[in-house]
């Protein structure tokens, strides 16, 4: 890829961010940019970079798809929800005769 990569991810994030509009980037505004100004890129370069991302129907690319490839996206830790407590009814005890009455008075209400 062009350039010596002195930008800062900050600087480039919000390049990228004037192109967003909802979301999406225009893939045809962005490659007109990308080969128009600052380090420009060859068409080759722009094959190879867009080989990278889903364009769909309306040639709009997702932002994040596109920042994330020219910048190391840090994630930022979500936080964790406590995981519900189930509490389990202890299985009763019961006597092998009793387990085979229950059963058939269930067999029996049907």
């Amino acid at each position: 890829m062009a350039g010596d990569g002195n930008d800062s991810d900050d600087l480039i994030v919000q390049a990228f961010k004037a192109y967003d509009q909802e979301g999406k980037i225009d893939s045809k505004m962005f490659t007109h940019a990308l080969m128009t100004w600052g380090d420009k890129m060859t068409k080759a370069e722009i094959d190879d970079i867009f080989g990278e991302f889903e364009i769909d129907e309306d040639y709009m690319i997702k932002s994040k798809d596109v920042i994330g490839l020219f910048v190391a996206v840090k994630e930022e830790p979500k936080a964790e929800e406590p995981a519900p407590v189930v509490e389990e009814a202890p299985p009763a005890e019961e006597d092998e005769g009793d387990a085979k009455k229950k059963k058939k008075k269930k067999k029996a209400a049907k």
